[in-house]
Parts: structure tokens; C-alpha cells; sequence
């Protein structure tokens, strides 16, 4: 199947196959139908219409379907460079760890900086960002900045946080140079994550714990990396998870105390608060009110 087959197939008809539609869901296959726009390559995107859509607006926010499909690679490429050589867009953002993309951002920007002992984009899904698709754009970004003053280089970032450690490692070297005594605090400060870096995902079920979410009192929840653990290693971790599970549904104060602290949480990814994160980026990060 090409991509022609895909954007120029007929409407999905109503009541077949082992799922019928409801109201709702015709309505949005129908309104898909009628604003898609058919292409018979992906390497030979027509644009024109989308860069009339696009404007002069300053952000532009490509996605896709599924992680590690050549052909969305392939079209964010072709997306991509168009904004960067017709529309003056100035910057990349993808979702990548922000000091794995560092890398690539160094790479393209052609700055030195001294070689890292660990491995990038070495966390699942490797093959999402270590890709034949992604080096071509690199590359192409590379000699595309070659041409032009450093201070007008495209620049590449990453807006994952799993890198934890690395960043940790990142911050209090960078310390270490400029303010060793600020090193030494912040070292402080990270201490209460040290006993979860072989196993990261331990940290999320104590995060929220009190005493913990300040990063204070933690010698009283860890002691040798394993008293935080929910369920200790050399038990039936099934029942035991299980058992565990149903004593914090059983224990009204610490639902009283999960439900005080939902709504912060869900706030924090409210629209409002992503918009201010992206204006920080644009104002703080690259190139102030002209970025785009």
C-alpha cells in the first residue's frame, strides 16, 4: 500500500466490520475525509497549502502516528526543512532527552565541546531517535548551518526529562568549574535521588510521599536503597504488591491525602502552564521574541 492509497482511499462505510461507529465517531471520520489532502510521495510533500495554514506563526507542532515509522520521519524531515530554508524558523524541538539532543545540537551547531563518557538516546526506544531517518536530517542541518554565522545556526533541542542522572551529572560538573561551593550543595540536594538510580521507576511510587516530596526525612523511607521499596525483593511480589495495593485503598488518611494533592497534579498539565513552559523556551532558551 502507497501513500496515495492511504490519503485517497474511500470513507470507511457506517456498521461494518466488528466495530460500528457511533454518531460521534462518523461525524469525525467524515470531517477527516473532507480536509484530508491526498500526496503521492512523501519525499515530495506538496506544501504550499500548509505554509499558507502555517503563516507567521511561531510555533508549529509536528506529530505522528506511531514511534520508529520511516515514512513520519520522512515527512517531519521534509515539513522540517521547508520551515527552516522558506519560513526563517530558527529551532527544533523533539521528544528526545534534553542532554542526548545537546549532542545533536552541538553536532549541527558545529560547537566543541568535550566528548561524554556515556552513551546517547541508550534508554528504550533506542532505534526511536539512533535512526538512518534522523542522521539524514542531522546531516542535511549540519551543512545547511555550515554557510552561516554561528549566531544564526539552527539549533536543536530535547524536551524529555528520563535522563535524571545524566542531568545530575551534567549540573554538578558544570559547578565544580564555576561555583564549587553551590557544587557542594547541589550535590546535597540530589542526594535523596542517589539510592534510586539502579532502579529510577522506585522513586515515582515515594515521590509523593510526605517528608519525601521535599527531599527531606528521605534516611527514614531508604536505608540501603531498599526499605522504599513498596514491596520488598525477596517476597511473593504478586501478593505481597497486591497486599500492599489494598492496605493504601483501605487506608482512608492516605486517600484523604492522594485526593488533596490531584488537583496540583492535574493542573500541572493543563494547557496554560505547557503555553508559559513553551514561552520560556522562545524568550530564555533561543533568541528571545524572534525565535521561531
Amino acid at each position: 500500500m502507497t501513500e496515495h492509497d492511504l490519503a485517497g482511499s474511500p470513507r470507511p462505510r457506517r456498521n461494518t466490520g466488528r466495530h460500528s461507529m457511533s454518531p460521534d465517531e462518523q461525524r469525525l471520520v467524515d470531517r477527516m475525509a473532507q480536509v484530508a489532502e491526498p500526496f503521492d510521495s512523501v519525499d515530495d510533500l506538496p506544501l504550499e497549502a500548509l505554509l499558507d495554514r502555517i503563516g507567521d506563526s511561531r510555533v508549529v507542532l509536528l506529530g505522528e502516528a506511531s514511534h520508529g515509522t520511516s515514512e513520519f520521519y520522512r515527512a517531519r524531515h521534509r515539513i522540517t526543512r521547508t520551515l527552516i530554508e522558506e519560513q526563517g524558523f530558527d529551532f527544533v524541538v523533539i521528544e528526545g532527552d534534553w542532554p542526548d539532543v545537546a549532542r545533536i545540537d552541538h553536532y549541527v551547531r558545529h560547537l566543541e565541546y568535550p566528548a561524554s563518557e556515556w552513551t546517547a538516546f541508550a534508554r528504550f526506544p533506542t532505534w526511536m531517535w539512533r535512526n538512518e531517518d534522523v542522521r539524514e536530517f542531522v546531516d542535511w542541518l549540519r551543512e545547511h548551518n555550515a554557510a552561516r554565522e554561528p549566531d544564526a545556526r539552527v539549533a536543536v533541542y530535547g524536551l524529555d526529562l528520563y535522563s535524571l542522572y545524566q542531568s545530575i551529572e551534567a549540573v554538578v560538573e558544570y559547578l565544580d568549574d564555576v561555583d564549587p561551593e553551590l557544587a557542594a550543595f547541589a550535590r546535597d540536594r540530589y542526594a535523596c535521588l542517589t539510592p534510586f538510580k539502579p532502579e529510577p521507576g522506585n522513586y515515582g511510587r515515594w515521590a509523593g510521599t510526605p517528608g519525601f516530596a521535599d527531599c527531606e526525612g528521605t534516611n527514614e523511607i531508604v536505608v540501603d536503597g531498599q526499605n522504599g521499596l513498596l514491596v520488598d525483593p525477596g517476597t511473593d511480589r504478586v501478593e505481597a504488591f497486591a497486599t500492599a495495593v489494598q492496605l493504601l485503598i483501605d487506608d482512608e488518611a492516605e486517600r484523604g491525602r492522594l485526593a488533596r494533592q490531584a488537583p496540583a497534579t492535574v493542573a500541572a498539565f493543563r494547557p496554560g502552564p505547557i503555553i508559559d513552559a513553551w514561552e520560556r523556551m522562545l524568550l530564555g532558551v533561543h533568541r528571545g521574541e524572534v525565535a521561531r
